[in-house]
């Protein structure tokens, strides 16, 4: 089993919406999280995914815990 990270995904979709190159900085200020852990979730780094995390991207990405991850099952031996 993979779950696969689509938060770049996100920053870009936002991007569009605003016209404008947004920062991991500007991110971590808007969710009340570090700019560390942001930099973690672009990079696919994170083991673990805290509610209030899912939460806070939720909010400002306005999506889905779905749009920021997927799931993806191993395939079955031949």
């Amino acid at each position: 089993m993979t779950v696969k990270l689509k938060f770049l995904e996100m920053v870009q979709r936002k991007e569009r919406q605003l016209g404008r190159r947004i920062t991991y900085a500007e991110i971590a200020e808007a969710t009340g999280m570090t700019r560390a852990a942001v930099s973690k979730w672009a990079s696919g780094e994170i083991v673990s995914y805290r509610k209030e995390m899912l939460d806070s991207f939720c909010k400002y990405f306005e999506c889905q815990p779905g749009d920021l991850l997927t799931y993806e099952p191993d395939s079955l031996p031949a």
